[in-house]
């Protein structure tokens, strides 16, 4: 097995969100029928997750405890611009270097992850609730003590109400 050796340097967030990349907002806008504007606040709100990221592994390589960081479905249109500035994939990998001092790589959940979590949730409904209320409610926390109270409103209660499903189905061109 490889250990691969990574060389964490978390610039400010004010830094990270400064990065300016209009290319990566007008693909996007070829894919959904949204304003320039909404479409440049996904894009700061994707770096922002970017550096919560890196920072969540900053932490966790100075021995921190952190919460393993999920997509959930509130952020899926979040999740849509991370994919997009991934398509151009020598700024991404600049962005991270630059920023973070490494790649932060993107991981959707596996078939294997989602027949571990069906199985879990079919043996004891009950108990899989609970756990799912008990791993939302840790990053929410963390993303309010990293972040603060504004970024985990705008994520988990204004996003999911504007970006809904129906919404996204309607505005993808």
């Amino acid at each position: 097995m490889i250990k691969e050796e990574v060389e964490v340097n978390v610039k400010d967030l004010d830094t990270v969100l400064s990065y300016k990349n209009d290319m990566v907002i007008h693909k996007f806008l070829e894919s959904y029928s949204i304003s320039f504007e909404e479409a440049e606040d996904l894009f700061l709100e994707t770096k922002r997750w970017l550096w919560f990221c890196a920072k969540t592994t900053q932490n966790r390589l100075n021995g921190e405890k952190v919460v393993p960081l999920l997509i959930h479905k509130e952020l899926t249109f979040l999740d849509e611009m991370w994919h997009t500035f991934i398509l151009f994939t020598k700024d991404y990998s600049e962005f991270c270097k630059k920023n973070f001092g490494f790649y932060v790589h993107h991981a959707p959940t596996t078939k294997d992850e989602k027949d571990k979590s069906l199985a879990e949730k079919e043996t004891d409904l009950d108990q899989f609730k609970k756990k799912v209320v008990r791993e939302t409610r840790s990053q929410y926390e963390f993303v309010f003590d990293i972040l603060g109270r504004e970024t985990l409103i705008k994520w988990y209660y204004t996003y999911p109400e504007k970006y809904t499903t129906e919404f996204i189905k309607k505005v993808r061109t």
